[in-house]
């Protein structure tokens, strides 16, 4: 286990992604409720609705990148 992580064999940022985007799904209602405080009700609503859908966009093109990482690995040692 050690191994893998030291000669990068095992990655661990995906899973740094996933509580990554839980935390952008905290944040963006947050940031939607103050910007509804401070300007309209409206912007905020944007702001909640974009943030998620930005977090989750983000996210995805991430862990896309590490799917076809493993993909390629797998064609590598067969």
């Amino acid at each position: 286990m050690m191994r893998d992580l030291l000669f990068l064999d095992t990655m661990i940022i995906p899973k740094v992604i996933t509580v990554f985007y839980w935390v952008l799904l905290l944040v963006a209602p947050v940031s939607g409720i103050g910007t509804m405080l401070a300007g309209s009700f409206f912007s905020g609503l944007m702001v909640i609705a974009g943030g998620m859908f930005a977090a989750r966009v983000w996210s995805e093109l991430i862990i896309v990148l590490f799917k076809i990482n493993e993909a390629l690995q797998e064609i590598r040692t067969k």
